[in-house]
């Protein structure tokens, strides 16, 4: 149970999810997605994934090499305000990129929303631990519940996936003993509140 746990932890790392909600929302065609053809989607998938997530985690693996991480989860508290500035910085830096090319509201949208829950997460960091995990598949509840009206297939079935993958997500922090439910819930609200607000303003 350990491992399928530690497996989960490491599926949904928050630095891959991102480029999940990004893939995931093609998938679902909100209208202003028609406007990209295949090639294009994967050329800003391939963005997201390079600035959000082999960036800062090749930051990561560098902390860790100075020792100043101690994990790839960091489980530290006193060892996550690093990691949360440049996780933060690489996401303004794709924000900015994306609103140069001028790409679709829900896409810039998204990235503001997550580097806005990081810095929330930054700001909370200093006096007291939440769930990254948390504030990561809040983030992605909160983007299919505003995209909701703007999704060409059945709204039911994202939702109902988003709310699973949170569950699981969710049960494997608590069963490794990561986070307390406290910990991981006020993640949960973050990530949704502010995914949801910068894709419904």
């Amino acid at each position: 149970m350990r491992t399928l746990a530690l497996f989960v932890s490491g599926l949904f790392h928050p630095l891959f999810l991102p480029t999940y909600m990004a893939a995931f929302a093609f998938w679902m065609k909100p209208h202003a997605s028609f406007y990209y053809d295949g090639a294009m989607q994967i050329y800003i998938l391939l963005q997201v994934f390079a600035i959000s997530t082999v960036l800062p985690m090749a930051a990561l693996l560098l902390l860790i090499w100075w020792n100043k991480v101690s994990d790839i989860m960091v489980g530290s508290r006193s060892e996550r305000s690093v990691p949360y500035l440049i996780n933060a910085l690489c996401l303004a830096a794709l924000y900015f990129n994306f609103r140069k090319l001028g790409l679709a509201d829900f896409i810039t949208g998204s990235v503001l929303g997550a580097m806005i829950s990081v810095m929330v997460a930054y700001v909370i960091n200093m006096k007291w631990k939440i769930s990254a995990h948390g504030i990561g598949m809040g983030g992605a509840l909160g983007m299919v519940l505003a995209l909701s009206a703007e999704f060409t297939r059945p709204f039911m079935i994202p939702l109902l996936i988003v709310i699973v993958l949170a569950g699981l997500v969710g049960s494997s922090r608590l069963f490794l003993q990561a986070h307390t439910p406290g910990q991981l819930y006020a993640g949960y609200v973050v990530g949704l509140l502010s995914l949801y607000i910068c894709l419904s303003i």
